[in-house]
């Protein structure tokens, strides 16, 4: 495994790690607030981890449509979306 495949691993399990903490604060939040707030800090952390992983996978030689394809859209979208 390669360096930017283990960083990737480790990105992909904190964002796990997070759905899992996000769903614990929707069952234990009582006016939803709290619930939006730490959820809008999950989904900035998703989008970081997110661009990291898709500049580990450009390093590492991958396409856009390689890209594109991981993330479930054209490689134009990704490219679009996370291209310089």
């Amino acid at each position: 495994m390669t360096n930017n495949e283990t960083k990737i691993l480790t990105a992909r399990e904190e964002v796990e790690r997070w759905f899992k903490l996000a769903g614990m604060v929707l069952l234990q939040d009582e006016t939803g607030a709290d619930a939006l707030n730490e959820l809008k800090h999950h989904a900035q952390v998703i989008e970081y981890a997110t661009k990291y992983a898709v500049e580990m996978m450009r390093e590492d030689g991958a396409t856009w449509q390689a890209v594109g394809d991981a993330l479930g859209v054209s490689k134009q979208a990704a490219q679009q979306r996370f291209g310089a």
